[in-house]
C-alpha cells in the first residue's frame, strides 16, 4: 500500500489515510519498546547480537514513519487553487527572466514544475498564469526557440500575458523573429503589457485587430530609418496605429523624447522618455492626468536657456512624483556643469506634487516653481554631486513640510566643487543652538556616497537630529547610506551605536 503513494503525490482517501496512521502508529510503538528493551540489554555480556538486530529493525521502522508521514503530508491534500498560487510564486519574474538564455529558462520554473508527478504537471499545464509571462531577447549563441514559444502560448489559454521582446534581428536569425513576431502578434488582444525594441515596434505588421488589455507600454532604443531586411517590410504606419485606442493604457516608457506612434496620452498616470525638452513639453501639453513622470533630456551647450518656453501654461493637476534629470556630455560635466544656471519654466504648475528628484544644476529656479504651484513637498532627492548652500538654503526654506530627503555627496562631476560644500551643507542640516532651524519636520535621511573624511562632521549632524529634545523638531528616524563602501570606521561604529539606540539604519554597496 505504501509503495503505491511513494512513487506519486496523490492524496489518500480517508479510509486509506487511517490505514497509514495506524500503521505509523504500530511502528512507534514498536520503535520505542525495542529502545526499551536495548537499554535494558546495554552492558550485559552476550547481548550484543541482539542488540544489533533491534537497532537493525528500528531502523527499518524509522523508514517506515518516515514513509507514512509522507503520505499524510499536508502539501497532499492541498487544493488545485493553492497549489498554483505556490506555484506562481516560484515563477521567476519577468526582471529575473531578462538576461537569461531561452534554453536555461528551461531549468526553471514553471517549466520544471511538469517533471516533479502526475499531479504537479496537470496542476501545472491547467494554470494559465504560470505561462503569461513571455521574454524574448539576444541572450546566448542561439536563436529563441520557436516550438518553446508556441508551447507557452497555448498553455496559457486566454490569460493576459506579459511580453518581452527586446530581438534585433540580424543575417542569421531573420527568419526566427519574422517567425516570433506573427505568433505574438496573434495574441495581441491578450498583452497586458509590452516591452519592445523600437525597431520590432514598427514591423508589427500581423496584430489582430485592437489591443485593449495593455496597460503598460516600453519602447525600447530609438526610431532607426526605414528598411527592408527581408522579413519585416520596413515600417508599417498600421503599425503605429495599434496604441491608438487603448483605454486600459497608463504607462509608458521610452527612449526618445516625442513617440513616433499614436498613444492616449490623456489617459497615462505614467510617463518616462529620454529625448530634448523640447519633445518632452509637448508630451506633458497632452498629459492631463499623469501622476508621475520621468523626463530625462540630454543638453547640448549653445548658450541659451532651455527651459525658456513661455507659448503656454501648463497645468498637470494630479502629478505627484516628479524625476527630472539632465544628461549633460562628458566634455560638458568636468568643465562648465557648475555655471550652468538654468531656471524652471515659469509657466509649469504641479500643485499635487509631493515627490521631486532633481539635477543639483536646477534647484536654483525650484523655489519660484514650488511658490507659483502652491504645493506642499514631502520628498526631495537632490542629484548629480553636492550642491552649493547658496542654492539648496531657498529650497530648504520653501519646503518646511519636507519629511524625507536624499543628497548625493560625491564631488567627482565639477572641479568647481570642494570639501567646503559638503562640509557647508552639513553644517546647514546639523541642529545646534542659535543657529537658524531648517527642515524642523525632516524623519528620514539618505546619504549617497559619505566620503571618509566627512564622517565626523555627518555623525555630528544625524547624532544632533536624533537626540534633539526641541518640541518643534521632528526625530529623525531612519537613515539610508547608500554607496556606503567609502564610509570610515568611525562613522560606521557611531551609526551602529545609535541603531542600538532605536535609529533605522540601512547601509547598502
Amino acid at each position: 500500500m505504501l509503495n503505491r503513494f511513494l512513487t506519486t503525490n496523490g492524496a489518500p482517501s480517508e479510509l486509506e489515510a487511517k490505514e497509514v496512521q495506524r500503521m505509523s502508529d504500530e511502528a512507534l510503538e514498536t520503535r520505542l519498546r525495542n529502545e526499551l528493551h536495548i537499554r535494558r540489554l546495554q552492558n550485559k555480556a552476550g547481548s550484543e547480537t541482539t542488540v544489533k538486530t533491534l537497532e537493525c529493525d528500528n531502523s527499518s521502522l524509522r523508514r517506515t514513519i518516515r514513509r507514512c508521514r509522507s503520505i499524510l503530508s499536508p502539501v497532499r491534500r492541498l487544493p488545485p487553487e493553492i497549489l498554483t498560487h505556490i506555484f506562481i510564486l516560484t515563477t521567476p519574474s519577468v526582471e529575473e527572466t531578462k538576461n537569461v538564455p531561452w534554453y536555461r529558462s528551461l531549468e526553471q520554473s514553471p517549466w520544471t514544475l511538469g517533471r516533479i508527478c502526475r499531479r504537479w504537471r496537470a496542476v501545472a499545464l491547467s494554470s494559465p498564469a504560470l505561462w503569461s509571462s513571455i521574454v524574448i531577447q539576444n541572450i546566448g549563441f542561439e536563436p529563441c526557440s520557436i516550438p518553446m514559444l508556441k508551447t507557452q502560448l497555448t498553455r496559457s489559454g486566454s490569460y493576459p500575458l506579459v511580453v518581452v521582446f527586446e530581438y534585433e534581428a540580424d543575417g542569421r536569425n531573420g527568419y526566427v523573429v519574422q517567425k516570433a513576431m506573427k505568433s505574438l502578434a496573434k495574441c495581441s488582444p491578450r498583452w497586458k503589457s509590452l516591452s519592445i525594441t523600437a525597431e520590432q515596434f514598427k514591423r508589427l505588421l500581423n496584430v489582430c485587430g485592437r489591443v485593449p488589455l495593455p496597460e503598460k507600454l516600453s519602447v525600447v532604443g530609438t526610431e532607426e530609418e526605414e528598411t527592408d531586411d527581408g522579413y519585416g517590410s520596413g515600417s508599417s504606419s498600421q503599425a503605429i496605429r495599434h496604441f491608438a485606442i487603448a483605454p486600459r493604457l497608463r504607462v509608458v516608457e521610452m527612449e526618445t523624447g516625442t513617440p513616433f506612434f499614436d498613444v492616449p496620452l490623456a489617459h497615462l498616470t505614467h510617463y518616462e522618455s529620454n529625448g530634448s525638452w523640447e519633445d518632452h513639453i509637448h508630451a506633458l501639453k497632452a498629459l492631463r492626468n499623469v501622476e508621475s513622470c520621468s523626463p530625462m533630456f540630454a543638453h547640448e551647450f549653445s548658450g541659451h536657456d532651455p527651459f525658456k518656453w513661455v507659448s503656454r501654461t501648463v497645468e498637470l493637476p494630479k502629478l505627484w512624483k516628479l524625476d527630472l534629470t539632465m544628461k549633460l556630455d562628458l566634455t560638458m560635466e568636468r568643465y562648465i556643469f557648475r555655471e550652468l544656471s538654468w531656471t524652471w519654466p515659469k509657466s509649469l504648475r504641479v500643485p499635487a506634487l509631493t515627490s521631486l528628484t532633481i539635477d543639483d544644476s536646477l534647484l536654483r529656479g525650484l523655489p519660484e516653481l514650488l511658490q507659483s504651484s502652491m504645493c506642499r513637498l514631502t520628498t526631495l532627492s537632490v542629484n548629480g554631486g553636492c550642491p552649493r548652500v547658496e542654492a539648496i538654503r531657498p529650497v530648504f526654506e520653501s519646503t518646511p513640510d519636507l519629511v524625507e530627503l536624499c543628497i548625493d555627496l560625491h564631488h567627482h562631476r565639477s572641479l568647481f566643487n570642494t570639501q567646503a560644500h559638503v562640509t557647508e551643507l552639513i553644517a546647514l542640516l546639523t541642529l545646534e543652538p542659535h543657529t537658524p532651524l531648517v527642515l524642523p519636520k525632516l524623519q528620514t535621511l539618505g546619504i549617497f556616497a559619505p566620503q571618509m573624511e566627512f564622517e565626523n562632521v555627518i555623525g555630528t549632524m544625524i547624532s544632533s537630529r536624533w537626540s534633539t529634545t526641541d518640541p518643534a523638531v521632528s526625530r529623525l528616524r531612519s537613515v539610508d547610506i547608500m554607496d556606503g563602501s567609502r564610509m570610515g570606521r568611525c562613522l560606521a561604529a557611531r551609526l551602529e551605536k545609535l541603531r542600538g539606540e532605536g535609529l533605522g539604519v540601512s547601509v547598502r554597496g
